[in-house]
């Protein structure tokens, strides 16, 4: 296992100092597109995206035009008298989250509300797999629009199904998880705050003193009632929720494929484009989890990894760490970044391909730098290398020279 960590980790590192995106083998394809929805939870479900197009055409409709036709039948059906065909409104739920598109989430949210509808768990349960990654604002709309006592029964039947699907859908076990991480923190109620934390409790064994369970705690522990007595002495025993250690920084650099496909099977090799969409989730549930600003925890990263780059050594598994930290820092795309990836420049070691790697993350972050002065040192630096040293590195710099020159000192010498 080990080593398929390390060979995927190589693999992600490629992507990221690759100029040029490579095709996917064509055999792959469509293999990709098949498994693509379980693996890519936080995009939109696509299964019906085509049969929605074609619809479209076939009935005279714009762009959309799809969505606005299920949708008004979903709310129409929900305002019957006797409630609905619960057939028919799994059927329109069922094409609604399918879509391929997040325009589904208006009118999902609007049945969700509607006073009388009888379907309203099974309303969640598609808002939840037709919403984008970020569910703050539903998690918020639950809590505000209702009561609490409705709240508990689905958050404990959101677990139940979650333990349910676990071995049929990873999409909707991943989709449900991140509901309740929102949840967490926009609930109002204690009771059913201690629904959610006695579901984590026994869903998950890293909940018992994690973060998010201590700011949870913390959160409650005064609001009275069984409830906040459980909090209050949960809160007195955990402590409050702690900033990121150094330990918990390396772990989050050092395992960029915990939630990526596994590269090996039918789906082929994930498309390159891909890598900064599954760091913008990385990076979001991080920050949800130490509860702090985003440039704060990629300086973080960034102060990291200037320790490494004057510590760290030529080997295997310094390389594989070194690509880590760029890509880790290249795709949280922020500017507080450069400062590191700029000192990295000048180390004393760099591993083959850590300076193409070093030089795109460069050139995403900061476009002065395409053309700076401190690019051109920095490819005279690696293009006079020994092409034994990085073959692919040397070729790579000495054109990156031919196009943007020589730095100033080095063409006053001639």
């Amino acid at each position: 296992m080990k080593t398929r960590n390390m060979a995927m980790i190589v693999l992600l590192a490629a992507f990221a100092a690759r100029a040029e995106q490579l095709p996917m083998p064509s055999g792959l394809v469509e293999g990709w597109r098949e498994n693509r929805n379980a693996l890519l939870w936080w995009r939109p479900y696509d299964t019906f995206d085509g049969t929605n197009a074609a619809f479209e055409l076939a009935h005279g409709l714009p762009p959309g035009g799809a969505v606005r036709h299920f949708g008004d039948q979903l709310l129409s059906e929900l305002s019957k008298p006797d409630g609905g065909d619960s057939n028919r409104v799994a059927e329109v739920l069922n094409r609604l989250v399918r879509g391929g598109t997040y325009d589904v989430t208006n009118v999902l949210a609007e049945a969700l509300f509607r006073e009388g509808n009888a379907f309203r768990y099974q309303t969640l349960l598609a808002c939840i797999n037709a919403w984008p990654p970020d569910m703050s604002g539903l998690a918020e709309a639950v809590v505000a629009r209702t009561p609490s006592e409705t709240r508990a029964e689905w958050y404990a039947s959101l677990f139940s199904r979650r333990e349910e699907v676990l071995s049929l859908s990873s999409r909707e076990c991943n989709r449900i998880e991140n509901f309740m991480i929102y949840a967490e923190q926009s609930e109002t109620d204690a009771v059913c705050a201690a629904v959610l934390d006695k579901a984590q409790l026994e869903a998950h064994s890293k909940w018992k003193s994690s973060n998010r369970r201590k700011r949870l705690a913390l959160c409650f522990r005064d609001a009275g009632g069984e409830a906040g007595g459980h909090f209050s002495k949960l809160s007195d025993e955990l402590g409050l929720p702690l900033p990121p250690t150094d330990k918990d920084i390396d772990r989050f650099v050092s395992h960029p494929d915990f939630f990526w496909p596994d590269y090996s099977t039918a789906a082929g090799d994930p498309p390159e484009e891909l890598v900064p969409e599954w760091y913008q989730n990385t990076y979001r549930t991080a920050l949800i989890d130490f509860d702090m600003p985003k440039r704060d925890f990629i300086r973080m990263v960034a102060d990291r990894f200037e320790v490494f780059v004057h510590e760290s050594e030529p080997s295997p598994e310094n390389s594989v760490a070194w690509y880590n930290y760029v890509a880790a820092l290249q795709y949280g795309a922020d500017l507080v970044a450069t400062n590191a990836l700029l000192k990295a420049v000048d180390a004393a070691w760099i591993p083959g391909s850590g300076a193409r790697m070093i030089d795109a993350a460069m050139r995403s972050l900061d476009p002065v730098w395409e053309t700076s002065e401190e690019r051109k040192r920095f490819a005279v630096r690696i293009a006079d290398r020994s092409p034994k040293q990085s073959s692919t590195d040397v070729m790579f710099f000495r054109d990156v020279l031919n196009q943007i020159g020589r730095p100033k000192e080095d063409e006053a010498k001639k």
